[in-house]
């Protein structure tokens, strides 16, 4: 703050100094995710706009404005947002050698407003040209961009109803994704575009994110944080629904996997051990294994009890399963008699 109010001092209005500096302390709320207070800074810009834009040849206007119209996105002001960005992708073209890297980002948080404005046609142009820019960046941009790239562009097809070809391109961005040093934040990343492979009984697809992603988690995370269970889990439902369609055997993989995630749960006492004694309890139902699943149930049961204590409506969906199964195991024994 202190640093602001000098170059206010010494330098004139709308000097890129004092731009700077506004666009780091906005920065800073920017990463807090504090959007009101981060927009008041390049909000005092605007009063500057016709001098900023009247420097052509100052490159650093370039990240100033895209860093405005990126708080812009955060408050919902696309049209504002655009102004910001097609002015430093102009400047950045002008000035830059093509294939560089503020080209690309330019034209990616171009893409991405024209996403978020419901106009899919327009925002995957402007995806494309980032990707095209990248192909041309004489330095090989690193996996993650590129991915990023793929990703955005995957999105824009499936909004727009071409999901054949959007999961093409999510698939291309999860696996140049696992070219990268794991992450968390990654792993997570590639289990939204597993979701939606499963959602849409896409499962070697789905089964393949997943377990990219647990080698990543496995490789940057304590063996019982509960993502590592979380990707259990996910495993596990994915073996349990291919049960459906494909060989049964899976649904021994699906018990596997679920019974991995129920041990870090376990440890942690988390609310997915419901889940999990449910889906348990369906596979051992399912081979008629009777009693073992009304134990499981039971298990369900208890733990919907502990952890939903005033949702008598979850209680009931667990509650359900046990007086069917007992009834199946009562017919039996007394077929058997």
């Amino acid at each position: 703050m202190a640093s602001l109010k000098i170059k206010e001092t010494v330098f004139p209005n709308g000097h890129i100094s004092i731009v700077k500096t506004l666009s780091k302390i906005g920065y800073t709320y920017y990463l807090k995710k504090d959007y009101n207070l981060a927009f008041n800074y390049p909000q005092k810009c605007m009063t500057m706009r016709e001098n900023l834009f009247s420097d052509i040849h100052d490159i650093n206007l370039v990240s100033a404005l895209e860093y405005f119209s990126l708080v812009l996105i955060k408050q919902q002001k696309y049209d504002d947002a655009l102004t910001y960005l097609m002015h430093p992708l102009h400047l950045a073209q002008t000035l830059l050698p093509f294939g560089h890297e503020d080209i690309t980002d330019c034209s990616t948080n171009i893409g991405i407003v024209y996403r978020e404005m419901g106009d899919y046609i327009k925002a995957f142009e402007y995806f494309e040209k980032a990707s095209n820019n990248d192909d041309i960046n004489p330095t090989k941009p690193s996996p993650i961009r590129l991915a990023r790239n793929y990703e955005n562009m995957g999105i824009c097809l499936y909004d727009h109803g071409d999901d054949e070809n959007g999961l093409k391109y999510r698939m291309k961005a999860a696996r140049l994704i696992n070219q990268t040093t794991p992450r968390s934040q990654h792993a997570d990343w590639i289990d939204t575009i597993g979701n939606v492979f499963s959602d849409k009984k896409l499962f070697d697809n789905a089964l393949e994110c997943y377990l990219i992603s647990l080698n990543m988690k496995l490789e940057c995370l304590l063996e019982d944080h509960v993502d590592i269970a979380e990707s259990f889990m996910y495993l596990g439902d994915v073996y349990n629904e291919k049960v459906n369609v494909e060989k049964e055997e899976y649904k021994f993989k699906a018990q596997s996997y679920y019974e991995r995630a129920l041990l870090i749960y376990q440890k942690w006492n988390h609310s997915n051990t419901v889940y999990i004694f449910n889906c348990i309890g369906g596979i051992y139902e399912n081979i008629h294994e009777y009693r073992i699943a009304v134990e499981y149930y039971g298990k369900s049961l208890e733990m919907a009890e502990k952890y939903y204590p005033s949702n008598e409506s979850v209680q009931q969906i667990y509650k359900n399963n046990i007086p069917r199964v007992e009834l199946v195991l009562n017919q039996l024994i007394e077929k058997d008699e």
